[in-house]
């Protein structure tokens, strides 16, 4: 799966995933130091660096940093969240009575 990834975009940054600095890695959607586990739902292949850059935040988090950051990458990794979102339990995440609709971004 990694090995299938070498020269594709990144889906944070839009980089190709290639070379030494910027080999894919899986990152986990939802922290692992959280207790989620490395689940076909709860992964994307990214670039080493933005999975450095996300380290142990939720996807949501990140998006959050990025923005107030000015980093371009905020649209990108929110395009990505409302791409993945109906897959993800945001009920771990944000507690049970948000629903897919009430989840907003502040970009």
């Amino acid at each position: 799966m990694l090995r299938a990834a070498i020269g594709q975009s990144c889906p944070y940054c839009g980089d190709a995933m290639e070379g030494p600095n910027r080999w894919p890695t899986r990152d986990h959607i939802k922290p692992r130091s959280k207790r989620h586990t490395l689940t076909a739902d709860n992964q994307a292949i990214v670039c080493a660096p933005c999975n450095k850059a996300k380290g142990s935040l939720s996807l949501q988090r990140f998006v959050n940093r990025l923005a107030r950051a000015g980093d371009p990458r905020a649209l990108r990794v929110a395009a990505f969240l409302q791409i993945r979102l109906p897959q993800l339990d945001l009920q771990q995440e944000t507690g049970p009575n948000v629903k897919h609709s009430d989840f907003e971004f502040s970009i």
